[in-house]
Parts: C-alpha cells; structure tokens; sequence
C-alpha cells in the first residue's frame, strides 16, 4: 500500500457576502513515487462544515497508515490539530478572490474537467473568476483553475495572514459523545479482529481491524467538531485504547453461521469447502486456525452469548474483560 506523505498544512479565506469560504492547501509527496518530490496542492474549497468533513475524513486513514508524516510519527490527532490551526489564521489569496480561473489544461487528464467547468460557467453566463465560480471548481476538483499561493515547499507567495477570516470555535463545557454501540475482540493469532454486536449478541456486519472501526469513528467526528470544538482531542485516543484493552472473547460463546448463497466463484467454493467441514451453524471454538480468517470473511451471522447473559435471560450484559459499551 502506498503512503501520502504529508509535509505541510496551510489554508486561505475569502468572503463571498456573509460566508467565509476556505481553500486547504496540502504540501504532500508519494512513498511510492521516486524522487520524493514535494508538492503543493489545493485539497478543498468550501465552507467550515465541508472543511471539518474533509479534515476529518483525511485524518481517518492517518489511522489505517494511508497518510504519514516523513517522521512517520503522525496520528490522527496530530493532523486535525495542524490543520485546525491552519484555518484559524488563513492567508488571503494571491491576486485576490476575483482573479480569472486559469482555463488552460495542466495535463492531458484535466481537459475533460475544464470542459464541463467552462460549459457551467457558460451557462450561468458570469465573470469566470474564483468568487462567482470556487462553488463549481469544489464540485468538479477543478482545482488547478485557481492560481496557487504557496510555492511547493509550503511559503507564502506574496499574501499575508487575514486572521479576520479565522475559524474561531467557541469552548464549550461537556461533549457529546457519538454512540458506538458494543464490540468484542475476536480470538486471531495474525492480529486483532473486532466485532460490533447489538444488545441480543448479534453481530453488526463483519469482523474488522482494529484501525477500520477508529477509521469510520475519526471520519464521524467532524460533525461533533462542530458543536463541541477540541472533544476529538480526547475521544479518539479514549477509543483507541478501550478497543486495543478488551480481552479476547472465549471461541465457545460465539456461533457462527455460514449459507451457502454467494455470487462470486471463488467465494462459493470456498464457502462449501467451510460448510464441509464444520457445517452451516457451529461454534467459532471449533475452527481451525487456518479457516479462522475465512470465517469473518464469509461467514454470514455471528452471534456471542457467554453464561453471564444466559444466566441474566434477554436483559444483555456484557463481561467487561471481553467488550464495552461506548454508547
């Protein structure tokens, strides 16, 4: 898997009426790509709640390892730190919020877009300048229209910081924390399986990593950014450590079950190879380490129920060795 190595976040605002419009600027080379040849580059352009979006959605597969710092010390909180810092004292644009998109193809792949982005802006029949049009450049990443303010090692060209435009969030006293529901670590020699399950014991969808559930929980925090500036800075490392804390589940309380529907070929073989072997419902104890990975893969429900729920009948409580709620 290649990384995004990102090296440097800087951002601009303008004015268009009463809304502040911001433009995320990314200095940024590829791991896989030789020479390591920085550039700089326009992310986003857009109000704050698209902002918020946009940096948390990034900063989510700062999780998974999909971006990096070249000190390779970067977390998630890291990133939407800088660049929360970022838009709190943005430059203003070199030659100002009404310059002319530039209209002209920097490659071969980008003349389909300026096409589409020239016939909108014919049809709407205005000035084709940043202020009027930064709506449509957003939509079609049209982003090469509009001429840069940084040079690629991340230096302002000619602009100063308008700290009038800056994100300024309001503290607040208590966060509203976003419902996760429950999960349990599942048994796995090769790394750490999680499973969401409902209050009965069902699972919600299929056993993942560790880093695709903080993935999904990061990239939903935007929206809390909003009503409760800063609680990410305690949310995601509170999650991180609960989940990577759970004891594995015992293999003897969760049932499986496996149906013989599949579309693909090779998952049809696979599957009747699985129910060959071990049936259409039966314990995960009884797996073979081997089969192990190919039951989350393909088996279809998984249900966990130990002798403590059993014993408490259809009230769920879990053991908190084995999972937790983060409702």
């Amino acid at each position: 898997m290649s990384t995004t190595f990102t090296c440097k976040r800087i951002a601009n605002a303008f004015r268009d009426g009463e809304k502040v419009i911001y433009i995320l600027n990314e200095v940024t080379y590829e791991g896989n790509v030789y020479p390591h040849t920085k550039r700089v580059h326009i992310a986003l352009i857009g109000e704050l709640p698209a902002v918020l979006k946009h940096i948390f959605d990034a900063a989510s597969y700062v999780e998974g390892g999909g971006i990096n710092s070249p000190d390779g010390k970067l977390t998630p909180e890291r990133y939407i730190k800088s660049w929360l810092n970022a838009i709190k004292k943005p430059y203003g644009l070199r030659f100002g919020k009404e310059q002319r998109l530039f209209m002209e193809p920097v490659s071969s792949w980008g003349k389909e877009t300026l096409e589409k982005l020239k016939a909108a802006i014919d049809a709407r029949g205005t000035t084709p300048n940043l202020l009027n049009h930064y709506d449509l450049v957003a939509a079609l990443h049209a982003y090469s229209t509009v001429y840069a303010s940084f040079t690629d090692t991340g230096q302002p060209c000619e602009v100063e910081v308008d700290a009038s435009l800056g994100y300024r969030p309001k503290p607040v006293r208590a966060a509203v924390i976003p419902e996760q529901g429950k999960f349990i670590h599942l048994p796995f020699e090769h790394g750490a399986y999680y499973l969401q399950i409902d209050e009965q014991g069902n699972g919600v969808g299929r056993p993942v990593w560790l880093y695709q559930i903080m993935e999904d929980y990061i990239a939903a925090l935007s929206e809390i950014e909003l009503t409760n500036p800063g609680a990410y800075k305690e949310l995601i490392p509170a999650l991180r450590s609960r989940l990577s804390s759970l004891a594995q589940a015992n293999p003897k309380d969760i049932t499986c079950t496996i149906s013989p529907l599949a579309n693909d070929h090779y998952a049809k073989k696979e599957i009747v190879r699985l129910i060959r072997r071990y049936g259409t419902e039966f314990k995960l104890s009884s797996v073979g380490e081997d089969d192990i990975y190919h039951i989350y893969h393909y088996a279809q429900h998984f249900h966990f129920l130990d002798e403590y729920q059993m014993n408490a009948g259809v009230n769920f409580k879990a053991r908190q060795q084995t999972q937790m709620d983060l409702s």
